[in-house]
């Protein structure tokens, strides 16, 4: 074989590699295209992420700040809760002792009411007493004023009696 024709031979083979070298250096290049701005785009995410990392953080801090002041202010409520709880034991312990006072006086007023019943019986039974004393006194001054009565009739009828007889006399 000839050099000119191995060239023949060879040409389209060098061609078709030289087009495939061709095709896979533009392909490399797209694929460093491509790679470059993934790249680009990984170290922009990475700042986003970086950036959007710090902002979390900040407002994670913010936010834990606001969880300890509204901590802050529940354990300010639970103490003035707390202090509230306290004045009503304190009132409550005064209702007992009020409560306790209230029986004394009760207890007080229900003996002076018996005391004070016991009082007006003995006045109802006094007075029972008076008025059946009464009745008995009328009964006796009416017996009395019958007798009198019939004395001072006897008495008339005497001095009648003894008139009739002296005008009898003297006559």
């Amino acid at each position: 074989m000839t050099p000119d024709k191995r060239l023949d031979q060879i040409e389209p083979v060098l061609a078709d590699v030289a087009q495939k070298t061709d095709r896979l250096i533009e392909s490399n290049g797209q694929i460093l295209v491509i790679a470059t701005r993934a790249d680009a785009n990984a170290q922009i995410a990475a700042r986003g992420v970086a950036d959007l990392t710090i902002e979390m953080r900040q407002r994670f801090v913010q936010v834990n700040e606001r969880f300890d002041q509204v901590n802050h202010r529940f354990v300010r409520v639970d103490e003035r809760f707390n202090q509230v709880n306290h004045r009503f034991v304190r009132v409550d312990e005064r209702f007992d002792q009020v409560d306790h006072q209230f029986g004394r006086v009760d207890e007080r007023f229900n003996q002076q009411q018996e005391q004070i019943d016991q009082r007006f019986s003995q006045v109802d039974e006094r007075f029972d007493q008076q008025q059946n004393q009464l009745d008995e006194l009328r009964t006796e001054m009416r017996e009395g004023f019958l007798q009198v009565n019939l004395k001072f009739d006897q008495v008339s009828q005497t001095q009648q009696q003894i008139l009739t007889l002296l005008l009898d006399h003297l006559r």
